[in-house]
C-alpha cells in the first residue's frame, strides 16, 4: 500500500490524507487538478460521484472517491488481488479526466451507462 500511496501522489503531485502510521489497508490519496473546478472552487460530493462514475463507467476502475474540506480523495487499498498495474491503470484514468468535460456527463450514473 505505501509504494502505491507514494507512486499516485508523486504522479500527480499531491498526497495521502492520513500518515503512515494511520493506514492499515486503505489510503485516501489526493486527486490532481484536473479532477477540481478550476479557481479554488472547494469541490463537492457531487464531484465526487461524477468521478468516481467516469472512473467505472470509462475505465472500468472500480475506486471511491470523496470530498473532504472540498478536496477530492481516491481511496485505494491494498489486498491479495491487487498489483501494481491497478495502480497504474488508476493513475492513467485519472489523468485522462478533465473537470470541465467530464463532471456534467458523469454527474448522473444513469444517463452516462
Amino acid at each position: 500500500l505505501d509504494a502505491a500511496v507514494e507512486a499516485l501522489s508523486a504522479r500527480w503531485r499531491t498526497g495521502p490524507y492520513a500518515p503512515k502510521d494511520m493506514r492499515s489497508n486503505m489510503a485516501l490519496v489526493g486527486l490532481p487538478p484536473n479532477c477540481a473546478p478550476q479557481g479554488g472552487k472547494k469541490t463537492t460530493e457531487s464531484d465526487a460521484k461524477a468521478l468516481q462514475d467516469f472512473l467505472f463507467h470509462a475505465h472500468s476502475v472500480e475506486a471511491p472517491v470523496k470530498s473532504i474540506d472540498g478536496r477530492l480523495y481516491v481511496r485505494i487499498t491494498a489486498h491479495w488481488y491487487n498489483s501494481a498495474a491497478d495502480y497504474e491503470r488508476l493513475g492513467e484514468a485519472v489523468e485522462a479526466y478533465d473537470y470541465d468535460r467530464d463532471c456534467d456527463r458523469y454527474d448522473d450514473a444513469d444517463s452516462a451507462a
